[in-house]
């Protein structure tokens, strides 16, 4: 894991950091140093862990603009591509939601896995995009925006998923240590109900705090706040009815 974290700081550093903001820059160095040592050391600075990140967030250009690449990240549905590649259209079979959970009951596993490594891919880039440009809070909110993109796709009518999925890429970065303990929680939930929204919503509630456990910024630890409380707006209809006339079981 913390290699492929690497990879992805590496591959969004070639879009972020050409301009050569040398602010923007110190900002990314600073919370590799501090808080991401596993970052490889050409990414990392000699200067001191004292930096400052006090600027404020929307005040870089760099930053809006990373926002609204991260959101386009999460608009490319991958329920939506795999179901098309064969022959299907997503929002016309089974539950209709273009998530893992769909693709898994209609299209089988090895969709269903393709799709849940697509949409967490989403979620790890997104935030590897933001943390280069404003550290951890940067990483946090542009997880937000492909959490936002990957629900409201511009690419699919903004007909989206319940963002879970990129959710957790967004986790696995920020927190990664924390993300596997919730993804166990999440499967094992998973395999004792046969209810995926269970073990979503669950984990959604235990999120912040295992954040706040991690030591997070209070910046980034709001921008967490406002993606949980997105994907659990997405999952009103599932609250319905696990409140009413029961949720559809998970294939085994």
């Amino acid at each position: 894991l913390h290699y492929f974290q690497s990879f992805t700081a590496l591959l969004a550093g070639v879009f972020v950091c050409r301009h050569g903001d040398p602010q923007r820059t110190d900002r990314a160095r600073h919370d590799i140093n501090c808080r991401k040592p596993w970052v490889p050391a050409a990414l990392r600075s000699t200067e001191s862990c004292g930096l400052s990140a006090s600027r404020l967030l929307w005040m870089d250009f760099s930053v809006p603009v990373t926002m609204v690449a991260a959101y386009l990240v999460g608009s490319l549905d991958f329920a939506v591509v795999v179901a098309r590649a064969r022959g299907l259209d997503i929002y016309d079979v089974g539950s209709g939601n273009p998530g893992t959970s769909n693709v898994l009951r209609t299209m089988g596993k090895g969709a269903a896995a393709v799709t849940l490594l697509g949409d967490v891919l989403k979620g790890v880039i997104s935030a590897a995009m933001g943390f280069l440009v404003a550290g951890e809070a940067g990483a946090a909110a542009a997880g937000l925006f492909a959490v936002a993109g990957h629900c409201y796709p511009i690419f699919h009518r903004f007909k989206g998923g319940k963002g879970v999925a990129t959710a957790a890429g967004l986790l696995l970065w920020l927190i990664p240590r924390a993300a596997l303990v919730l993804i166990a929680i999440w499967i094992l939930l998973v395999v004792v109900t046969r209810v995926a929204s269970i073990g979503s919503l669950t984990v959604m509630m235990l999120t912040v705090p295992a954040a706040w456990l991690e030591d997070i910024g209070t910046a980034a630890l709001l921008w967490l706040l406002a993606t949980v409380m997105l994907v659990t707006y997405r999952h009103r209809g599932n609250i319905a009815r696990l409140l009413g006339s029961g949720e559809q079981k998970v294939v085994s």
